[in-house]
């Protein structure tokens, strides 16, 4: 039986690390995230990014380009993202 990872099992706790330790102003380029996280598929990492920028955690594009991510700004009474 193989196992497979996906990408629900990836903690968004290094994912957000790497954003803040990699971003500059324009925000953090996927290879750097990548990078903090060798042990996952690149193809399960965008998942999981597409995943967290879907739910407003993150914002960035995932579409193959540099990504150019960063940590979504959050309302700290409702935690929603703020326009």
């Amino acid at each position: 039986m193989v196992i497979t990872m996906q990408a629900k099992d990836i903690p968004e706790a290094p994912i957000l690390d790497a954003i803040k330790m990699h971003a500059t102003n324009i925000g953090c380029q996927f290879g750097k995230i990548a990078e903090a996280l060798p042990e996952v598929p690149q193809k399960v990492l965008r998942a999981k990014l597409s995943s967290m920028v879907k739910r407003g955690i993150i914002s960035g594009c995932v579409c193959g380009c540099r990504g150019d991510f960063n940590i979504a700004r959050l309302n700290p009474i409702t935690n929603l993202r703020q326009s």
